[in-house]
């Protein structure tokens, strides 16, 4: 982006592939997490491709493919001398709806377990959600409402319409 009035070009910035491959790392105590964790800040600012999430009992390390972690891993222990231990390869599935599938009339579920009785039903029907079938559209053309994560026509996002649920005895 050029700026005429101070002569100046701007580049856009370097946007990075989603991860598509995850693995748990851990290290052998809580000193060795710790230092873990300060590795893979550092190593995730370098490189932008690489994701941590940690949650209260794991570590999540995801990059690009299977090599890409094998690379990381073995910067951990070669670089910075820390043994890790790593859990088998999760792959990331993006999926969402593209078309309109409804299942044909009510599907019932009846099945008895011990002395309990089990029942259910439900009348399923999912479609895609376009940027005018946005939840809080209502078709003035002014899309700014709470919803802006929903301009994504391809975004994943499940809208239940009309739920109808019963609980009692005799469903």
């Amino acid at each position: 982006i050029y700026d005429n009035t101070k002569k100046n070009v701007y580049l856009s910035g370097v946007s990075s592939p989603k991860p598509v491959l995850s693995v748990r790392i851990e290290a052998e105590t809580t000193v060795q997490q710790a230092k873990l964790t300060q590795i893979l800040t550092l190593l995730s600012t370098e490189d932008p491709s690489l994701h941590v999430e940690e949650t209260g009992s794991a570590t999540l390390l995801s990059g690009l493919g299977e090599l890409h972690i094998e690379v990381v891993v073995d910067r951990i222990r070669r670089e910075f001398g820390l043994d890790v231990w790593i859990g088998k390869p999760t792959v990331t599935y993006r999926e969402t709806v593209v078309g309109r599938v409804e299942t044909d009339g009510l599907v019932e579920y009846d099945r008895t377990v011990g002395s309990t009785r089990l029942q259910g039903g439900v009348h399923l029907l999912l479609e895609p959600i376009r940027n005018s079938d946005a939840i809080g559209d209502d078709g003035d053309g002014d899309s700014s409402s709470s919803n802006s994560s929903l301009e994504d026509s391809s975004s994943s996002c499940l809208q239940l319409t009309d739920p109808i649920v019963t609980i009692g005895p005799n469903v």
